[in-house]
């Protein structure tokens, strides 16, 4: 009768490991995939900033030239980032982005106005301009960084 118990015992245990290894893979696996999606999406969110990044650094056109054009694909590159970003980083993400565009078109509005006066930075001087925007951008692209 005694061996029926470490048998029974034995079973049990092989069973347990056995799901706290799948429960630990799962785990691991989701995490992974979350990484995996969150780097694709931080990559296609850097790309939508880096010509305009380039040009800031290096032409001479005013920042009204180089940022006007740019709005709306900034504007949808923050909100589809914005979605793989969660809880109180979403909220720091919109709160800095504010600061790069603070007032919004609606909806609607947006490929009809690409020239909205988004920010006071147009009517600054040119080379400070360029500083707050740099600045401003490089905080936002901040948060393409994997936790």
């Amino acid at each position: 009768m005694n061996e029926i118990y470490k048998i029974i015992f034995g079973f049990t245990l092989g069973l347990i490991g056995s799901l706290f290894g799948v429960i630990l893979a799962n785990i691991f696996s989701e995490r992974r995939d979350r990484k995996k999606e969150f780097v694709q999406a931080a990559t296609e969110f850097k790309a939508a900033f880096e010509n305009e990044l380039t040009r800031l650094r290096y032409e001479d056109s005013t920042v009204a030239d180089i940022i006007n054009p740019a709005l709306i694909k900034h504007i949808n590159a923050i909100d589809r980032f914005a979605q793989f970003l969660s809880g109180e980083d979403e909220i720091r993400f919109r709160v800095v982005c504010s600061k790069y565009l603070p007032s919004r078109p609606h909806p609607g509005d947006a490929p009809e106005c690409p020239e909205y006066p988004y920010k006071d930075w147009f009517l600054m001087e040119e080379n400070k301009a360029r500083q707050t925007v740099l600045c401003e951008i490089n905080t936002i692209l901040s948060f393409a960084k994997f936790k």
